[in-house]
């Protein structure tokens, strides 16, 4: 589906996000995670959405200046959500962001 541009939107988890808009959320040296598609996602040319929560469990901001960990993507990142929002704003722009791409799809 996204390789062949059929998604205008990618809603993503995120390690670290920079202040330039750089992701980073593909892999943590030393673990065995990673590889799930994520640098596939942000190459395409869509929208990137990232979903995650503002800070580590060690209480460390995942928002840097430049990130730290293995960028999946340099300047991709079109809005960054964390668990600092307002959840109701969080519902609204759910509820808008999915009537807009759902009516631009099917009035084609």
């Amino acid at each position: 589906m996204f390789r062949g541009g059929h998604l205008s939107a990618f809603f993503l988890g995120g390690l670290q996000v920079s202040s330039k808009g750089d992701l980073a959320n593909w892999i943590i040296p030393g673990k065995m995670l990673g590889g799930l598609g994520a640098m596939d996602s942000v190459s395409t040319g869509a929208k990137i959405i990232v979903c995650m929560t503002h800070l580590t469990n060690k209480g460390e901001p995942k928002i840097l200046e430049r990130c730290t960990l293995p960028l999946s993507g340099a300047g991709v990142i079109h809005m960054l959500i964390t668990d600092y929002v307002n959840k109701g704003e969080i519902v609204f722009f759910c509820k808008w962001f999915f009537r807009r791409c759902f009516r631009s799809k099917m009035n084609k």
